[in-house]
């Protein structure tokens, strides 16, 4: 059915209630949407930059152990990530791709997401170091974590590349509670919208009632004296004072 055909088949009051109600409905619905698409783009970016703030740190110390090929000083260098409980897992690599470094989470969640990416994901660093590409750092999101891979500079050379991922569990939960907040405001607003145009009708249908009824009153009483006091200064006002 039709929205149209819905509203004609409504007396006046209910249909003043309709429209006010769904316009407002609508209007709140694209507002709420802007609202959190808007914020978690915003949340993304700002993971992007303390990605990379972090991995610029663990690349600039990780640099001389790379240069020098000493693993145990590449993995002295991941132990500040162990701080960082949202971290999934880093990886130190050579430009030739070989890892001389790696801190995975302890976290249960951590541990199935890394059993579920090993065997069949390439990171994002282990596909630029094949590529013996130079970066100045790149980041890439999928559904459970945002991967970010920097390159590891000593002595003014790449001595290879620096990669984290990162849980987007906390993102997600940061989104579900602002859309939960939303749709609690959103359905408290619906309500009052109904609750005011309860009332504000009565300022459009009142009049038009009188009219009507003193129409019915000459109709059936033939009193074709009744004049109706105006009360209104719209196109009601002037069609009573006719």
């Amino acid at each position: 059915m039709k929205l149209t055909t819905f509203l004609t088949r409504l007396s006046l009051k209910h249909r003043i209630i309709v429209i006010s109600v769904f316009s407002s409905a609508m209007a709140l619905f694209l507002s709420a949407t802007l609202i959190i698409a808007g914020d978690y783009m915003q949340a993304r970016e700002r993971l992007v930059q303390s990605a990379s703030v972090l991995a610029n740190i663990v690349s600039y110390n990780a640099g001389t152990a790379l240069a020098f090929r000493d693993r145990t000083a590449a993995n002295d260098s991941l132990s500040m990530i162990g701080n960082y409980p949202h971290i999934i897992e880093a990886t130190i690599l050579s430009n030739e791709g070989v890892v001389f470094g790696v801190f995975k989470s302890p976290h249960s969640r951590h541990q199935k997401l890394q059993s579920a990416y090993s065997e069949t994901d390439t990171t994002l660093a282990q596909s630029s170091s094949k590529q013996r590409v130079s970066f100045t750092g790149v980041s890439q999101f999928t559904d459970d974590f945002l991967e970010y891979a920097t390159p590891i500079i000593f002595d003014g050379k790449q001595q290879g590349i620096f990669s984290l991922r990162i849980d987007l569990a906390g993102l997600q939960s940061r989104s579900l509670s602002l859309l939960g907040a939303v749709f609690i405001s959103f359905i408290l607003s619906i309500f009052l919208v109904y609750g005011m145009s309860r009332k504000l009708q009565k300022a459009v249908t009142k009049p038009i009632d009188k009219l009507a009824n003193a129409f019915n009153d000459v109709s059936i009483n033939k009193n074709y004296s009744l004049r109706l006091k105006n009360q209104t200064a719209d196109e009601l006002g002037k069609l009573a004072d006719g």
